[in-house]
């Protein structure tokens, strides 16, 4: 019986191991501030990626802050579903996978004239916790969608943000028409479709001067 249980306890930390350790797979090691792109593949994802287009042939759907506690407890700051939330990193890491079981994320890095603000920026996202998902995808308003996350932490020293908003296109480039998903999703916010403002998505961040993709885990 003995065995049996030190069995179980042995197996379960190995997978704990396993998860703990995703983010150091073939050496790489993540450092706070580093930003992941993950690719989503739900409905909502999908419909981001038809209307969006990312660096070196990518089609990203999300995007968060890796975090380190005091307590070296490693997270992911995020805007996510309800909104913004601390995730475990082996959470987010598995949350969408490749068939040979890799994390569809990618790993972006400031450029190291901008390291310094990486403090500061991670202190920004943190004030941001328990803020309601921004569905409406509006810079104004109370609510924070993921690259507006990134957006308004990522300061530097002189308060300007270090990435740059974009006109905003809902357009299904097959049919030139608004595709059919961003339809029902704004009509039932009871607003119209905000085709054209400005606003920002993982996919411009990645192709951003100020950071530089490191890693690939997919």
């Amino acid at each position: 019986m003995r065995i049996f249980i030190f069995l179980i306890l042995f197996l379960s930390s190995i997978d704990n191991i396993f998860e703990f350790e995703f983010e150091n797979i073939s050496g790489f090691l993540l450092q706070p501030g580093d930003i992941l792109f993950q690719d989503g593949s739900n409905n909502f994802n999908n419909a981001v990626k038809e209307v969006t287009n990312s660096i070196d042939g990518y089609n990203f759907s999300h995007c968060g802050i890796y975090y380190v506690d005091s307590n070296k407890n490693k997270f992911v700051i995020e805007a996510f579903n309800d909104g913004v939330v601390l995730t475990d990193i082996s959470d987010f890491m598995n949350r969408y996978l490749t068939e040979d079981n890799k994390p569809k994320v990618v790993v972006g890095r400031l450029i190291d004239s901008l390291q310094t603000i990486i403090p500061m920026a991670i202190k920004n996202a943190i004030n941001y916790l328990g803020k309601k998902y921004d569905n409406e995808f509006d810079l104004t308003n109370d609510k924070i969608y993921c690259s507006e996350l990134i957006y308004f932490a990522f300061k530097d020293r002189v308060g300007e943000n270090i990435f740059k908003t974009n006109s905003m296109t809902f357009i299904d480039i097959n049919t030139n028409e608004t595709q059919s998903y961003w339809r029902e999703h704004f009509n039932s916010l009871g607003i119209l479709v905000p085709e054209g403002k400005e606003g920002i998505n993982p996919g411009s961040i990645s192709k951003s001067n100020n950071i530089k993709i490191i890693h690939y885990y997919f």
